[in-house]
């Protein structure tokens, strides 16, 4: 497994991109026979009702 800094994260809605401020990050790359990454992202908690809502829409 591999991981790295997330220094930026953006969300795409639509044609639209959200910046989302981050307290802190990872990208893993976990190296998988399905070559599956994770992101983890540590945001304010004032973003919890935006991220909910999204996803509330899946």
């Amino acid at each position: 497994m591999k991981t790295f800094k997330l220094f930026s994260l953006d969300v795409l809605e639509d044609d639209q991109s959200v910046v989302v401020p981050l307290v802190d990050g990872l990208v893993l790359n976990k190296e998988d026979d399905q070559s599956t990454w994770l992101l983890e992202a540590y945001t304010d908690l004032e973003l919890y009702d935006y991220f909910n809502a999204i996803f509330k829409e899946q």
